[in-house]
């Protein structure tokens, strides 16, 4: 048989019950107050915790965005900066070359080539900058330092020739050396002067003939073959020419430019020169004076024009140069024109980051364009440097970032730079100060980027990076606030009702307390 507790035992029972309930509740009043939190678990929160959860995954989601945008908006200021910096030193040079003159130290070098010098120091060091071990212009290869050091570039390692040895190479082989004539040689017959190819030489070396030379009534010219000449005539007849009547001789460069040949028949008195020829006492004597005069011109024009187109032609085969497409390098048989094939061993690749060419397929070892194929299939496709790279910033949307050392913009910076700080043109020369100023030309041409990308191309594609990147940001914020405000509605506290709740519970327990109090003095003798 149960006995039910009645009268003051049943009571203090309940109390204690009450008490422990009662305190509980004020631990837990005061956690949320002190947390703002309903509660430490999930499922403390009811039927809310699958909103909760979701609008926190949602949260991380975000979360993860920014912090990818956010190191992204770091490496695309660094990328921005740096190419910016190689137009400025580019605009610089081009600025200083149009404003200066021939002006060379002991060195031989003038204050815009000591300054082109230390401005492609600067830009390769540009390009190496690293985020965290990741490299910034090496398209997907982040992990490979994108180019070699300047000295290497420059000066190779006793096994693998740099640029300066390219130059020097290049120079020889186009005949550009003292009393060279740039591979053509003029010799006369009777009324007639010949200008032909050297024997033995490729005609991608030297001086090329121009069909578009030209003559005058008593200067017969005729080249031949005529689309393409190796040779060149002039007929002195059938009279003598008349003072002041020209020939004029277009020769081809290695770069692509021209230069010219004028000669002017002179009294019989004026020794021949560069522009100008002795009228002889007969036709014979007048071709071989025009002979003569055609022989000092081409060693004026080698050592000028010449020795700058060639300079060009090296530096920029060798920037447009990869892990996957060597420079071209000048064989020992002149009679082969400058070939890839072999060059990765003896010759220092100055980019070593990816270049979007496949090794697989075999590429044309002679072919100026990097992606002229072996199989003269259509060229292979030039990938964007910018899709190399990229962060995802939504769901659906993921900005390109990369770029690349080797980018046509940079690529023609530093050849040019390169160029007008390695060719020397000496104090004392005759035509160093025509040789500056045609080699000044060509870089000052060179660094405006006609017809190529420009970095200002880059710089802008950049921008465009960055103005999604910060529109990104700005959306995932705003949304971010938005659940924040929602998931604080379902996790966070009313802090005045809870402080009620508290101040109400801790009322109750002191009336309790006060009540328990009493009843514990209360005795049959009190009662009484």
């Amino acid at each position: 048989m149960t006995i039910t507790s009645s009268g003051t035992g049943a009571y203090r029972l309940a109390t204690r019950s009450q008490f422990v309930s009662a305190r509980n509740d004020l631990t837990e009043l005061q956690r949320q107050l002190a947390t703002q939190q309903k509660s430490t678990t999930y499922g403390g929160l009811g039927i809310d915790r699958t909103k909760s959860l979701d609008l926190n995954a949602k949260i991380a989601s975000l979360d993860s965005w920014l912090a990818g945008i956010e190191t992204a908006g770091t490496n695309l200021k660094l990328q921005s900066n740096a190419v910016e910096s190689i137009a400025k030193v580019a605009t610089q040079i081009r600025t200083d070359i149009s404003t200066s003159t021939y002006l060379p130290s002991q060195g031989g070098l003038t204050g815009p080539q000591i300054l082109a010098e230390g401005s492609f120091a600067q830009a390769i060091d540009l390009l190496n900058i690293d985020v965290n071990g990741r490299y910034l212009f090496s398209g997907r290869t982040t992990d490979v330092k994108p180019t070699e050091s300047t000295d290497l570039i420059i000066n190779g390692d006793g096994v693998k020739a740099g640029l300066k040895t390219l130059i020097a190479e290049r120079a020889t082989a186009d005949g550009v050396a003292a009393g060279g004539q740039g591979r053509l040689g003029a010799t006369s017959a009777t009324n007639v002067a010949t200008l032909a190819r050297d024997t033995g030489f490729n005609a991608a070396y030297g001086f090329n003939i121009s069909p578009l030379s030209s003559g005058s009534t008593n200067l017969v010219m005729a080249v031949d073959p005529p689309a393409d000449p190796t040779s060149l005539t002039v007929t002195v007849g059938p009279s003598q020419p008349l003072l002041g009547e020209q020939i004029r001789i277009k020769l081809d460069l290695p770069d692509g430019t021209q230069t010219e040949i004028l000669l002017t028949a002179k009294d019989q008195s004026d020794p021949a020169s560069a522009d100008g020829f002795a009228i002889g006492a007969t036709t014979a004597d007048t071709a071989k004076n025009i002979s003569d005069a055609i022989g000092i011109a081409l060693k004026n024009e080698a050592q000028t024009t010449l020795k700058a187109a060639s300079a060009i032609w090296t530096t920029t085969d060798f920037f447009d140069s990869s892990v996957n497409f060597p420079p071209r390098r000048v064989p020992a048989d002149l009679a082969d024109p400058p070939t890839r094939a072999g060059a990765a061993a003896n010759t220092v690749i100055w980019y070593q980051g990816e270049d979007g060419l496949d090794p697989a397929v075999a590429l044309d070892p002679l072919a100026d364009d990097p992606r002229a194929l072996a199989t003269g299939d259509p060229v292979l496709p030039n990938p964007s440097a910018r899709n190399t790279a990229g962060v995802q910033v939504d769901r659906t949307q993921i900005v390109s970032i990369g770029t690349r050392a080797n980018e046509g913009a940079i690529r023609a910076s530093l050849a040019n730079l390169a160029a007008f700080s390695l060719v020397e043109f000496p104090q004392g020369v005759a035509t160093s100060q025509s040789g500056y100023n045609a080699l000044a030309e060509r870089v000052r041409d060179g660094l405006s980027y006609e017809g190529g990308q420009r970095p200002s191309d880059i710089a802008v594609e950049l921008g465009v990076a960055q103005n999604a990147l910060k529109s990104a940001t700005e959306r995932h914020e705003a949304t971010k606030a938005y659940f924040e405000t929602t998931l604080g509605g379902v996790q966070e506290i009313d802090k005045s009702l809870v402080a009620t709740q508290i101040l109400a519970l801790q009322t109750s327990l002191e009336s309790s307390y006060q009540v328990t109090s009493i009843l514990s003095k209360l005795s049959l003798t009190n009662y009484l």
